[in-house]
């Protein structure tokens, strides 16, 4: 999006400044000194004190909320031009602004409100529709991208950018022919662009037009632009003409450049098998299909792509009175999310981002891998920056330092937008493969698919026998009873993430807390595989904080709304003890004459009686914090499914 600076704007902060003062007039000089200069970040610290002495100066206004724009303040730049359309409902230069801030910080709905608002002030504005059609098509709406593409190049037919884009949504939509017609006009108003070369010579491909193709990219080679993408799509063109050892030499140099071009890798395969060179394209699809070795399982069918998807109903909570935006409403930019906290495992990323990538070729190919880096201190990250370069569905996150599998987790759920959530490790014990079936499980009318680890690889004593015994304590503590409370490759739908906060360890007790919320859980078998790259971070230390964090589920779940029970009967049991003390000591000195020091039984009475008290006590006042709670946030105490009104 193409953000200019607004000089008249400048011009009039600049000269009508004589009757402010003078604290007012040197920050507005030094701010706008720095902003003239494009040193933004120091132009908003003196323009933000200056706002402090006039908060209601629009110009002063836009101008600080530009320099948080160029900053990548993303948050403050939205406050800013909000109140500047509050204090001027007109202000169409601030609405645009606006727009912008909301598209740089990946609100959407935001973003949208106010290009549609500015569309209504503008309807001819080029810009704005190009914009929207950029937004709508981020979240899968091809249809309405494309009709917003067409207005905008009617408003204004040099629009470049909605030309680019309305290319690629007809190569999108698989109609090449009118996507060359676009590449073509690009090309001609900027005939040196590679990038516009390499999109119409993969239309003219995709078009079946190779030898147009051919031209292209040798004149894109000869401009001494050899890339491994120019090299594979040279290939192409020499196999569609036929020309297979050219091809093969293209093939070859493309993957000298990038060995990891898979499409270049298939091609090479492909090529050399309809050369007779069977050996040595059975050889490369060998190395394209390596994966660790798989115990054995009964084959399932795998979902084609995007086949059923609308069996899996949202999962909807209605909360009265908070209008809360993680419940389950967010606006879609891909279908499914892949959420995978790593924490020094740059072994094994690599190879679990292509495992995924195939599986996910046969489910669908809208989706996101969200990789979250927990503070690792090997290369996990520089191998996660890498992959992010070559696939823009991979994003990642990077915590400081390492803040545990729980927090992880939460920052991923936080960021995912898909409406169907997958959890594993990335350690490449979970098996990818496991994935399209869970999603057809999910489809069968459940929230939530956990797996079951039926034969797990893992040490006996110090993992597989502690894990047994942890499961059945859970399950009888909590109520969900499964069998693998600990495996990480579980599904969900994004309403039931949306709508549970985690803290301390609590990420192994996630069913029994969406079972909370009315959730569907099922649980099924998974292939587990031995860990051959790295170490584990798992050992028996972490059984006490379970411990303390399965006391704090029990008593969130059963007596979050009601915890002077849970303090009361405590209380109570050391009344009663105290009591019992009483009684027992007049029986002995009365019916049998035993003589106990008076002493002791005076201290021991005293201490139950004062245990007792102290806890109900503690009931009385956490009745007051969960009332207090409940009652100054409007939080409701229980979940609605739907209402029929």
């Amino acid at each position: 999006m193409a953000l200019k600076r607004k000089s008249g704007r400048l011009s009039r902060l600049k000269y009508n400044n004589s009757q402010v003062s003078p604290t007012l007039q040197e920050s507005l000089k030094q701010g706008i000194i720095e902003f003239e200069i494009g040193n933004y970040q120091s132009a908003a610290e003196h323009l933000s004190n200056a706002i402090a002495l006039d908060p209601f100066n629009v110009d002063l206004l836009e101008t600080l909320g530009y320099s948080y724009l160029q900053t990548g303040k993303f948050e403050e730049s939205i406050s800013v031009f909000s109140d500047i359309i509050r204090l001027d409902p007109g202000n169409e230069s601030a609405l645009k602004q606006l727009a912008n801030a909301s598209f740089q910080a990946e609100d959407w709905k935001g973003a949208e409100q106010a290009f549609r608002e500015l569309i209504k002030k503008q309807p001819s504005d080029s810009e704005s529709l190009n914009d929207l059609g950029v937004l709508l098509h981020r979240r899968g709406n091809l249809d309405e991208a494309k009709s917003l593409f067409l207005q905008s190049l009617e408003s204004n037919a040099d629009n470049v950018d909605a030309t680019h884009n309305l290319g690629l949504i007809h190569m999108e939509s698989g109609d090449y022919e009118e996507a060359v017609k676009n590449f073509v006009i690009l090309k001609s108003q900027f005939p040196d662009d590679i990038q516009i070369r390499k999109l119409l010579t993969e239309s003219l491909l995709q078009n079946g037009k190779a030898d147009e193709a051919l031209v292209e990219v040798k004149k894109i080679i000869d401009s001494n632009f050899e890339d491994s993408e120019s090299l594979y799509f040279l290939g192409k063109a020499y196999y569609c003409v036929d020309n297979l050892d050219l091809a093969l030499d293209a093939f070859t140099q493309s993957l000298e450049i990038n060995p990891d071009n898979l499409l270049a890798k298939e091609s090479l395969a492909t090529t050399l098998l309809k050369s007779g060179k069977a050996d040595e394209a059975l050889s490369i699809w060998e190395s394209i299909l390596h994966l660790p070795e798989r115990e054995k399982k009964v084959s399932t069918t795998v979902i084609s792509r995007l086949t059923g998807w609308d069996k899996i109903s949202e999962f909807k909570i209605i909360h009265p009175t908070i209008n809360n935006k993680n419940n389950g409403v967010n606006h879609k930019t891909a279908e499914i999310s892949i959420v995978i906290p790593v924490f020094q495992e740059e072994e094994n990323i690599e190879l679990l981002t292509k495992e995924l990538q195939e599986v996910m070729k046969e489910v669908s190919e809208n989706y996101e891998i969200i990789f979250i880096d927990d503070g690792s201190k090997d290369g996990t990250f520089d191998v996660l920056s890498r992959m992010r370069k070559n696939d823009s569905r991979i994003k990642v996150l990077r915590f400081r330092k390492n803040y545990g599998q729980t927090a992880a987790l939460s920052a991923g759920f936080n960021y995912a937008v898909g409406d169907v959530v997958v959890t594993l490790d990335g350690d490449l014990q979970n098996d990818p493969a496991d994935i399209p079936r869970m999603i057809e499980k999910l489809a069968e009318g459940y929230d939530m698919v956990s797996g079951w680890r039926l034969h797990r690889k893992d040490k006996l004593l110090t993992r597989r026998i502690p894990s047994i015994i942890a499961n059945k304590i859970i399950g009888k503590i909590t109520g969900t009873k499964l069998h693998d409370y600990g495996c990480a490759l579980k599904v969900y739908k994004k309403g039931v993430i949306k709508n549970i906060k985690l803290y301390g360890e609590m990420h192994r007790f996630i069913p029994a807390i969406v079972s909370w919320l009315g959730a569907e859980i099922a649980e099924m078998p998974v292939n587990h595989r031995p860990r051959t790259r790295g170490t584990t971070k798992y050992d028996l230390t972490r059984t006490w904080r379970v411990i303390l964090d399965l006391i704090n589920v029990k008593f969130l779940l059963s007596y979050i709304t009601r915890p002077l029970q849970y303090f009361g009967k405590i209380g109570l049991i050391f009344i009663f003890l105290s009591m019992a003390v009483i009684v027992g000591v007049m029986t002995a000195k009365i019916a049998y004459g035993v003589n106990i020091s008076s002493t002791l039984m005076f201290s021991t009475v005293v201490f139950m009686a004062l245990m007792g008290i102290q806890f109900i006590t503690m009931g009385l006042m956490a009745e007051i914090v969960i009332r207090t709670y409940h009652e100054s946030q409007d939080k409701p105490i229980y979940v609605i499914r739907e209402v029929l009104d």
